[in-house]
């Protein structure tokens, strides 16, 4: 079964027309007819547009334009055929594959890269006590009334000094509050007690002078 390049490539040989007079007479460019009659269907335009060029062609070789569009078609048909494991259009579809698959990829692991640092954290919370540092006063500190308690936790916890007084951290964690003594040695113990009512507690010993 012959191709519509080689239909053509006959009749116009028998028609002793060259490239260039065909290219004359039709007014399509000799790389076009040259495309044509090499069945070289991916150097031509849109499958539109080279219909009309095989209709011109067919005419001026005395040919039956329906027909050679019919041929032109079964051969279109043919080379759109996927390719072997491995050919330009597998390779193709998997580079777009591929390429979608970055692109949804990347999105997705920050997403469960978050939520895992987010559940390790409240995972964190809820089996361990919250962290507690105390920053003033420090231990077997010697001071004046009234005592500056400073010190930093976790933002969701409440502090308790001495199971009496109770202060709310800021965003930061950071708590600070004065307590008054009377001159003596005292031991302050200081709890920070998260969400998840887990407790740290720290305690330290301080001494109280008289303010002269």
């Amino acid at each position: 079964m012959k191709t519509l390049g080689e239909l053509l490539h006959t009749a116009r040989f028998a028609k002793n027309y060259s490239l260039e007079d065909i290219a004359l007479i039709t007014k399509i460019e000799v790389k076009h007819i040259r495309a044509l009659e090499n069945n070289d269907y991916t150097s031509l335009p849109h499958s539109t547009f080279t219909k009309g060029f095989i209709r011109s062609y067919a005419k001026a070789v005395d040919k039956n334009p329906d027909e050679l569009i019919a041929v032109y078609r079964r051969d279109s048909i043919e080379q759109a055929q996927p390719s072997p494991p491995g050919g330009r259009l597998n390779f193709s579809l998997k580079s777009s594959i591929l390429s979608m698959s970055k692109s949804t990829l990347i999105p997705l692991v920050v997403g469960l890269l978050v939520f895992f640092v987010y559940l390790s954290f409240q995972y964190r919370a809820l089996l361990l006590p919250p962290s507690l540092v105390i920053t003033q006063p420090s231990p077997s500190a010697v001071v004046v009334s009234p005592v500056t308690i400073e010190g930093k936790t976790t933002p969701d916890s409440i502090v308790t000094i001495n199971q009496d007084t109770r202060i709310k951290p800021d965003q930061s964690g950071i708590f600070l509050t004065q307590i008054n003594f009377a001159p003596g040695d005292y031991q302050l113990s200081v709890s920070a007690t998260n969400r998840f009512n887990r407790t740290a507690t720290v305690s330290l010993n301080i001494s109280v002078i008289s303010q002269e």
